[in-house]
């Protein structure tokens, strides 16, 4: 395959010196668009390849071919902008805006995430706005962060959401300018952008009803471009993760989830990016409607998806049905503080809340108060709680117990989070909570605060 003059130069050069930049337009009359990766530490045994977002994982489209040392080129139609990766197999791939640009990738195969694209201004304005996406939420949560801790100073409170709404206006302003310099690119920077709960809580119930509705709610769902963009993936995961973590029942979590995929054009890519994100976030928080949405997938996806990606969400299904209500709970079998064995089925007839933890979680210790209520509150009804805890140090961890007034059946295993019974659990973040019957079914999962305390009430009164 031949390649234009000028990439051939910068090839010859690449082990002298840095190449000075050799990206231009294609011209009108031309069908493709080069790419040129000058890439160390390549292998054959992994090669440096384009890839496709399915929306669960990544299908390969074609390898790179090798024209030199370290270097690599492709040719590929040119068109509407849309986003391929390249890298390999094993390593986070880099997300590559291809239109109408011969692009210039300079990087490293063991780490090829971190590449750069040479001279691209769709590529690099891509980049500009993740960054100024986590910027903006950083000071924005920051801000947020001293706006609850005001809550007994009314003048100081109206002063920070002063601030937040100087923010927000800022925020909407760097929008209208991207939808005025690139219109695909800022569908991104939309769903990015999302005013404070401060300035906006007098429209809404609560603050999730705000989060549920504002959300997305400057980015168009039902344009064709997010079928060219798998940053939706992103979106959706975050928001559903978000959803599934703030102690709602399962059908309040279906129905703010629902909402805003509906509003999705079903069978499209733009689809299989929303669904894909929705049933991994909620795989990420160990919630019981992963089943439900990674079906949707399947069901909706599985004829167009590779084989590879769907037998792997496939058995990632298998492995969650043992946890979702109605599954039977798996053993958990470690020592108590004083050294005893002490067993999940030894509390078979009691309805039981594991409580993964540890002494060093703020969230945990925070929560504690609210565990130790309802323990006291139920304990006498057939209530119990068995504390798993993700510590490494014994003294640490009996400290805790003794200053929080944790007065239920403690084990651990001290292998922080090694723990065999997080694993067992698929505990990636704590507190993590499993309510489980008299039986030793699943009843729910992640119940905290005033949702634990209702699914209690509505057991034992």
């Amino acid at each position: 395959m031949k390649y234009s003059t000028i990439f051939t130069l910068v090839i010859l050069f690449w082990n002298c010196k840095s190449p000075e930049t050799v990206v231009q337009k294609v011209s009108p009359d031309s069908e493709n668009i080069e790419v040129l990766c000058l890439a160390k530490n390549c292998s054959d045994k992994e090669p440096l390849s384009l890839y496709e977002f399915n929306g669960i994982g990544f299908t390969k489209i074609k390898e790179l071919e090798k024209v030199g040392k370290d270097s690599f080129a492709l040719k590929i139609p040119q068109g509407q902008a849309r986003f391929l990766y390249v890298g390999t197999a094993s390593q986070a791939k880099l997300p590559v805006i291809f239109s109408d640009e011969n692009l210039l990738i300079e990087g490293n195969c063991k780490a090829f995430r971190r590449s750069k694209i040479q001279n691209s201004p769709q590529n690099v304005l891509y980049n500009d706005i993740l960054q100024e996406i986590r910027n903006n939420k950083r000071n924005v949560q920051m801000k947020l962060g001293e706006y609850r801790k005001a809550a007994k100073s009314p003048e100081a409170q109206e002063e920070i959401r002063a601030a937040l709404v100087a923010m927000d206006q800022k925020h909407m302003a760097y929008l209208d300018t991207i939808r005025g310099k690139n219109p695909f690119l800022a569908n991104i920077a939309a769903l990015g952008t999302m005013m404070s709960y401060p300035n906006k809580k007098n429209q809404y119930l609560n603050e999730i009803d705000f989060f549920a509705s504002e959300y997305f709610k400057n980015a168009d769902l039902a344009s064709g471009d997010f079928n060219n963009i798998p940053y939706l993936f992103e979106a959706f995961k975050d928001f559903s993760q978000t959803i599934a973590s703030v102690g709602l029942d399962k059908e309040a979590v279906r129905r703010l989830i629902d909402q805003n995929l509906n509003k999705v054009p079903d069978a499209s890519k733009a689809l299989r990016y929303a669904l894909g994100g929705t049933s991994l976030g909620l795989q990420a928080k160990n919630h019981p409607l992963f089943v439900d949405y990674a079906n949707i997938f399947i069901e909706k996806f599985g004829a167009t998806t590779d084989q590879a990606s769907i037998d792997r969400l496939k058995t990632q299904l298998n492995q969650a049905k043992s946890f979702v209500t109605g599954g039977q709970a798996p053993e958990i079998a470690l020592k108590t503080p004083e050294g005893e064995e002490l067993k999940l089925s030894d509390m078979k007839g009691k309805v039981v809340l594991i409580d993964f933890w540890a002494s060093w979680c703020g969230p945990c210790r925070r929560e504690n108060p609210n565990v130790v209520r309802v323990y006291n509150k139920y304990n006498r009804k057939g209530f119990e709680i068995l504390g798993v805890s993700l510590d490494k140090t014994k003294d640490k961890w009996m400290a805790a117990i003794e200053k929080d007034g944790l007065t239920w059946p403690h084990v651990s295993d001290l292998k922080g989070w090694q723990s065999k019974a997080a694993q067992t659990y698929g505990v990636r973040s704590i507190p993590h909570t499993v309510l489980v019957d008299r039986q030793g079914k699943i009843i729910a999962r992640n119940l905290r605060g005033s949702a634990l305390e209702r699914k209690l009430a509505e057991i034992f009164d």
